[in-house]
């Protein structure tokens, strides 16, 4: 992994069965560029041994409420529950919920909470 350009490796396991992801990144915050790849599982086995010491351990739920995608994460490392939609600005109902708004910190990018993850699960 890099600090202006990223890589990133997901395994996705759903409904539809498992398959593996390679995304780069360009960029910080909510502007930056994204370009995802589907791989296959040869190649990801490939590539995983070079992400050791800087993993995250999360599962994403994704919900639809109208226009707005939800993406909800659960790291199973540490007691921690992160939400991202891209909003012009929280409504009224949310204010109440948000204990921190943490888009602009850079401490709680994946890869700093990779960086950062409990012994014993890197």
């Amino acid at each position: 992994p890099g600090e202006r350009l990223r890589e990133r490796l997901r395994r996705v396991r759903g409904p539809a069965g498992e398959r593996f992801e390679r995304a780069l990144k360009v960029g910080r915050g909510v502007e930056r560029i994204e370009v995802e790849e589907q791989l296959d599982a040869a190649t990801f086995a490939l590539l995983w041994p070079a992400t050791a010491g800087c993993r995250v351990h999360k599962r994403r739920t994704r919900v639809v409420v109208g226009e707005l995608v939800w993406e909800l994460d659960a790291f199973l490392d540490r007691t921690l529950w992160l939400a991202e939609v891209e909003l012009p600005s929280p409504p009224d109902w949310l204010s109440d919920c948000i204990v921190r708004e943490v888009t602009e910190e850079p401490g709680w990018t994946n890869l700093e909470l990779a960086r950062t993850a409990a012994p014993g699960r890197r």
